[in-house]
């Protein structure tokens, strides 16, 4: 077995974050290696033997080292998954919750039907989107002071 393959790099991927004391340094190696290389997590088990190229590998490398110093995952993949879709973020944008996807249940449960959604202080757009999209609402306002952070809202 070539020491290019993925699933020699994905292990070596997980030691490096567990020498680095990361929380979940398998879960997090997966979640790195699947996004960059395209895959869903189970791919990653299922084509071991695929050899990485000299850019997958660096691409690769470079993330584990930024998460190996302290960067959150989500702005590592500048994405984050909440309430079934999936929102790009940065370091512009706080990363959307568990918490904030309860609090969009807490206004689903609440509110029927609309017209209109202000989302103040909007950040990657995670409420008033899903909120929109949910209640079916015609129209939505996304509101933030950073333009960063609104040009990561989509």
């Amino acid at each position: 077995m070539s020491s290019n393959t993925l699933i020699e790099i994905l292990r070596k991927g997980e030691a490096f974050l567990a020498q680095k004391l990361v929380a979940s340094p398998r879960l997090e190696a997966q979640l790195i290696f699947a996004h960059f290389l395209n895959l869903r997590r189970i791919d990653l088990f299922l084509q071991p033997d695929r050899p990485l190229n000299p850019i997958e590998l660096e691409t690769l490398r470079e993330a584990l080292k930024k998460k190996a110093a302290g960067f959150p995952t989500a702005h590592i993949l500048g994405v984050k998954d909440f309430y079934g879709r999936t929102f790009s973020v940065s370091a512009d944008v706080l990363i959307p919750r568990p918490e904030t996807e309860e609090l969009v249940e807490h206004v689903l449960k609440e509110i029927k039907e609309t017209m209109h959604i202000a989302d103040l202080g909007a950040g990657s757009g995670c409420i008033g989107l899903t909120l929109a999209l949910e209640l079916k609402a015609p129209h939505v306002a996304l509101i933030d002071i950073s333009a960063p952070a609104l040009a990561e809202a989509n």
